[in-house]
């Protein structure tokens, strides 16, 4: 069963998306080339930019998250980010878009809109 790293954020300004998207597109590169990385997607869903990885080990998944430019652009979250939040998830197959929001709008109502950074605007 695959896991997904589902983060989703909203900007603070338009000039935050030059800053890091750029950034989260290479990361993504960098995840599909690791072993274990069975999928790296980038997209927009509302006014929410989500970025998704799905792993077919948590430990390699999380050692991905602790280093290099992924430890780089979280510390760039609360520059740029008027709201993010990352979860992990399980789930039966590689999710689909439509899935991977599905769970992270769960996960904020759950935690009453609250991001790591910042609250949620709807």
């Amino acid at each position: 069963m695959p896991y997904a790293a589902i983060g989703g954020m909203q900007l603070k300004h338009w000039t935050g998306y030059l800053k890091i998207i750029g950034p989260t597109v290479r990361l993504l590169f960098q995840a599909k080339r690791m072993s274990g990385c069975l999928k790296a997607d980038m997209f927009k869903s509302g006014s929410v930019y989500f970025a998704v990885s799905v792993w077919d080990n948590e430990e390699e998944m999380k050692q991905f998250a602790r280093n290099g430019l992924h430890k780089e652009l979280m510390g760039m979250a609360t520059e740029t980010m008027s709201v993010f939040h990352n979860h992990t998830h399980q789930f039966e197959d590689i999710p689909t878009r439509e899935q991977s929001v599905k769970q992270w709008n769960e996960t904020m109502k759950q935690r009453s809109g609250r991001g790591s950074v910042g609250v949620l605007k709807v």
